[in-house]
């Protein structure tokens, strides 16, 4: 039993929403993630990222921590054949581990003034979809 709630407690936290202060031109909203990889990463440098890395670095991302990029700032194809749409926002989140996680935004803006609670409220309602994770030379982790 003990072996199957591991599992589940690593996941818990991205059934839910975090609170990102950068949506919605800085007025915020609740971020989450909308596709779970299902599988560790390795990467080219001899790295591993775990799913318990994944999702932790997936709570930080989606309580904020990331930078916006440009489209040439951006990897031009990514896992899963998604691609971000034309209004989505781009972004990098930079992991302690020096990985970076590529991810597109998609907004939904319906409060200008929010209030920061995504467990009761779930205020302007976005997710991310992970994109691409890469090493910190660029190079891109496979699943």
């Amino acid at each position: 039993m003990r072996s199957l709630l591991l599992p589940l407690a690593t996941l818990l936290p991205l059934a839910l929403a975090n609170w990102d202060p950068q949506l919605c031109g800085g007025g915020g909203g609740c971020l989450q993630i909308s596709w779970w990889p299902g599988t560790d990463f390795s990467c080219p440098d001899g790295t591993h990222l775990t799913q318990q890395k994944v999702a932790q670095e997936s709570i930080d991302l989606d309580s904020g921590v990331y930078d916006v990029v440009t489209n040439d700032k951006f990897p031009s194809s990514c896992l899963r054949g998604v691609k971000p749409g034309a209004e989505d926002t781009l972004a990098v989140h930079h992991a302690a581990s020096g990985h970076q996680f590529f991810v597109f935004i998609k907004e939904t803006c319906t409060e200008t003034n929010p209030i920061a609670d995504c467990y009761n409220q779930n205020p302007n309602p976005s997710t991310d979809t992970i994109c691409q994770i890469a090493t910190m030379d660029g190079k891109f982790c496979k699943q």
